[in-house]
């Protein structure tokens, strides 16, 4: 690897990939200095053929999200002031934060997070949330529905994955209601993953 960046004249300790980096090569500063700007401090490396494949992945992961906003209901944007408090935002123990730009939260030990989202009344209702892979150690946490527990999620430990769940609500639990309330609970342990996206899609 150290063969493949080369240093930047006249800037000290800067280096520039040389044709490693995809989509484009990339100049890697000191850490010092990346204070209040976006950085990353892990690195993928993948074959031609890993890379090929990434990016049939990337157009087949935009077309999925396209389908999603178009059967969307209802969305939380995360971490936006305004959206949490219309969607009835209730808290306990929980943390504000961000990822690639993108608003996030999760609650700590026994911590939880809330949000009423809209339904339609007798129509099949999904819920869809996307998660920051756990970093650290992974985590294990509860996700309710108006109450009742739909699902236990675990995230494995990969801090720079995001992964996008599904999960089914019994009909009887939401029949002839406008609204649920989606809950994160967090155990005793660990705290919940680090939401980016809640949704409810048709």
């Amino acid at each position: 690897m150290i063969a493949k960046v080369k240093p930047v004249a006249g800037k000290p300790l800067y280096v520039q990939t040389g044709r490693i980096a995809q989509p484009k090569d990339v100049t890697l500063v000191p850490f010092y200095m990346a204070s209040g700007i976006r950085y990353t401090a892990y690195w993928k490396v993948d074959s031609n053929e890993e890379w090929a494949r990434r990016k049939v992945d990337a157009v087949a992961r935009e077309s999925h999200s396209a389908e999603l906003e178009r059967r969307t209901v209802d969305a939380v944007v995360v971490n936006a002031e305004q959206s949490e408090r219309d969607h009835n935002l209730q808290q306990q123990s929980c943390n504000r934060g961000s990822f690639e730009g993108k608003g996030a939260r999760d609650a700590g030990r026994n911590g939880w997070f809330c949000y009423d989202l809209k339904v339609l009344p007798d129509k099949p209702k999904l819920p869809v949330c996307s998660f920051v892979g756990s970093e650290g150690r992974a985590r294990t946490f509860d996700i309710l529905a108006d109450g009742e527990k739909i699902a236990t999620q675990s995230l494995e430990i990969h801090p720079t994955e995001v992964f996008d769940f599904e999960y089914k609500l019994p009909e009887p639990l939401t029949r002839a209601k406008q609204k649920i309330a989606l809950k994160f609970q967090a155990p005793a342990g660990p705290s919940t993953g680090q939401l980016l996206d809640v949704r409810i899609v048709q």
